[in-house]
């Protein structure tokens, strides 16, 4: 699975659904973001995520959207560095998390079921295609009964990291369909 190739997809359906994109994730940049710069930049959100209550994974897990919202939003006001919100799935050897259907989210978009949890995993996407996930090994943590500290829930795989053995699938971009679903208030 080509990520880019998939991300690109997520932006075409996103549009499709009628669902606003805040800022165009596209092109994605061919020239990666140096991993030194981008993992000096992550580790400084330690703090801020402290702050906001995530210790270990036992925290992370479960809540992906607002740590998700909470990184992007410090990414671009302290560093300046743009990323996206992606919804779609996870999948490892013998695992899926939130496996997503085109069906699921046109009836989520037509009838929101405001009482159940969203089946829908939220990473970010950085511009050049890579990912920063901090809650998917919350999740894989609580499936084998383990804890993590803060610093070792973060994911993160470069445009080129890419398997058939542990990857994402994206379905959507950007926080609409959340707002739509009653997930998250609107905001700009």
């Amino acid at each position: 699975m080509n990520y880019k190739v998939e991300f690109e997809n997520a932006v075409g359906k996103t549009l499709e659904f009628d669902l606003r994109l805040h800022e165009n994730p596209l092109p994605l940049e061919n020239t990666p973001i140096p991993e030194q710069n981008i993992f000096f930049v992550l580790r400084q959100c330690i703090p801020l995520l402290q702050q906001q209550g995530y210790f270990s994974s036992k925290d992370l897990s479960g809540n992906c959207v607002d740590v998700h919202l909470l990184v992007k939003r410090a990414l671009k006001m302290y560093f300046g560095l743009k990323c996206f919100i992606t919804i779609g799935s996870m999948h490892g050897k013998d695992w899926d998390y939130c496996t997503m259907s085109y069906e699921y989210i046109r009836k989520e978009l037509d009838e929101p079921n405001l009482q159940s949890e969203l089946n829908a995993h939220i990473w970010l996407t950085l511009p050049d295609g890579s990912i920063v996930d901090w809650t998917g090994q919350a999740w894989r943590d609580q499936q084998v009964k383990e804890s993590h500290e803060l610093s070792q829930c973060l994911l993160y795989f470069s445009a080129s990291d890419f398997s058939a053995v542990h990857y994402y699938k994206p379905y959507l971009v950007g926080e609409e369909f959340l707002i739509r679903t009653g997930t998250i208030g609107y905001s700009n």
